[in-house]
């Protein structure tokens, strides 16, 4: 296999990775962020008994929330693109051992891949990478915070629900269709 093929498919390999890991990051910080933010408005309206237009206003703003979230968090974050440069750029971050081969070998090799100075630099690049597992650039620490927040914020919801069944089933019916309910 050319070694220029060969290094690319292992930096679209990280790419995917990291795309993956953004979006689980996105749409698990728009659980943390909508599940505590819809605990809270239940507790306050089953407290307080809002008006069905503050209830609207409430709902119009969670809304509003979520599409900002996923927006932000999800669909941009996603749609950016993954070049083969800015992914041999984070691996080099994370192993500078790499002394800037990497990026050498992908910019060179895109321009002309035949020329033997070229290929003697993406064969150095492969012969250096191949101690290091590129996937291991990408930190999954957010992913990981932003699980544990998401799923507290569940079990604290679905405790809720449970807990306080009549009062859980009552807000949210009032919220899902707040001119019914005055």
């Amino acid at each position: 296999m050319d070694t220029y093929k060969q290094l690319t498919d292992k930096l679209r390999e990280v790419g995917s990775v990291w795309r993956r890991v953004l979006f689980l990051e996105g749409i698990s910080f728009l659980i943390a962020v909508i599940v505590p933010f819809l605990i809270i408005v239940f507790f306050l309206d089953n407290v307080v008994h809002m008006p069905s237009w503050i209830r609207s206003v409430i709902l119009m703003v969670a809304l509003a929330l979520s599409i900002s979230i996923l927006l932000k968090a999800v669909i941009f974050s996603f749609l950016r693109p993954f070049s083969d440069e800015r992914i041999a750029v984070h691996v080099e971050k994370k192993y500078p051992e790499l002394e800037n081969k990497l990026i050498n070998a992908v910019q060179l090799g895109r321009e002309d891949p035949k020329s033997p100075v070229t290929s003697a630099i993406i064969e150095d690049g492969l012969l250096k990478s191949k101690n290091f597992d590129f996937r291991e650039s990408i930190s999954r620490d957010h992913l990981r915070r932003s699980v544990m927040l998401s799923s507290f914020a569940i079990i604290l919801f679905v405790f809720y629900g449970f807990s306080f069944r009549e009062h859980f089933s009552n807000a949210m019916a009032r919220f899902l269709s707040p001119r019914w309910y005055r």
